[in-house]
C-alpha cells in the first residue's frame, strides 16, 4: 500500500465508523414425530453507534455495553463477530480483544465503500430477579404488634427501639436517596447504583439502611462510606 503524504492526513476529516449491534438467541425447536428437533438463530438489532479509528478497544467494548444495555462484565467477548454490511455473503470475523479489533479497523480503512459494520454478540441469558429486600424503613405499613412476644411490656419495647431507630437515621437515608438518585446511572435507568473500579452495586433500601447507620452511630461521613466499600 502506497503511504499517503503527511499533509493529506492532516487536511482529510476523520471518517465515522457506523456499527449496527445485534444480539442472537439461539432457539430449539423440539421434534414432532418423524422430524428431529432443529435449532435456529434469531438476531435482534440493538441501538447503532458511532465510532472512530483512533478510539480503543476498551471505548469500543464500553460502546457496545451501551447499546446492549449491559455491563461490561455481562460481554461474551469470546464470542463476538462482526462483518461488513456490503459484504454480506464473507465468513464472520472473530472479534475478542485488542488485536482482532486493531485487525477490523485496518481492514475498514481499506474498505472503500462506506464504513458501516454490523456486530453479533450471543444475548445473555437473563439472571433471576433478586429477592426483594424489605426493611422497617422503607415498609411502614408492616404491623410490629403481629410479631409473638411473651409480655406486652417486650412488645412495646420493641416497637419503642425501634421508632428511635427510625427517627435516628430517617434524614440520613434521605440524604443517600438524593446523593444515589434512581437512573443515576445510563445503564440501569430504574436502579440507584453505585460505581467503583467498572463494578456496580445497586442502592437497595436495605444498603441505604446500613450506610445511614453507619453515618450515625458509627460517625462516618459520605466520603469515608465511599472509601470502605
Amino acid at each position: 500500500k502506497v503511504p499517503t503524504p503527511e499533509s493529506d492526513d492532516e487536511d482529510e476529516p476523520k471518517s465515522p465508523i457506523r456499527a449496527y449491534l445485534h444480539l442472537e438467541t439461539v432457539t430449539t425447536q423440539p421434534s414432532r414425530g418423524c422430524k428431529p428437533a432443529t435449532t435456529s438463530m434469531k438476531a435482534v438489532q440493538c441501538s447503532p453507534f458511532i465510532f472512530y479509528a483512533d478510539n480503543s478497544f476498551d471505548f469500543f467494548i464500553n460502546a457496545i455495553a451501551v447499546a446492549a444495555k449491559m455491563t461490561v462484565s455481562n460481554l461474551t467477548l469470546s464470542h463476538l463477530h462482526w462483518k461488513f454490511e456490503t459484504l454480506a455473503n464473507l465468513p464472520m470475523k472473530v472479534l475478542s480483544n485488542s488485536v482482532g479489533y486493531n485487525t477490523m479497523i485496518d481492514m475498514v480503512k481499506e474498505h472503500t465503500k462506506g464504513h458501516t459494520i454490523f456486530l453479533f454478540l450471543p444475548k445473555p441469558v437473563d439472571l433471576e430477579a433478586p429477592v426483594t429486600e424489605v426493611s422497617s424503613w422503607n415498609n411502614r405499613a408492616y404491623e410490629y404488634d403481629e410479631e409473638p412476644s411473651n409480655t406486652a411490656s417486650e412488645d412495646l419495647s420493641h416497637k419503642a427501639q425501634i421508632s428511635a431507630l427510625q427517627a435516628g437515621f430517617l434524614t440520613d437515608c434521605e440524604d443517600l436517596e438524593h446523593k444515589f438518585s434512581i437512573g443515576n446511572h445510563i445503564l440501569f435507568p430504574a436502579k440507584r447504583i453505585y460505581t467503583k473500579n467498572g463494578l456496580f452495586w445497586e442502592m437497595t433500601s436495605l444498603r441505604l439502611d446500613v450506610w445511614a447507620v453507619a453515618i450515625v452511630y458509627i460517625s462516618l461521613t459520605m466520603v469515608c462510606l465511599y472509601v470502605l466499600i
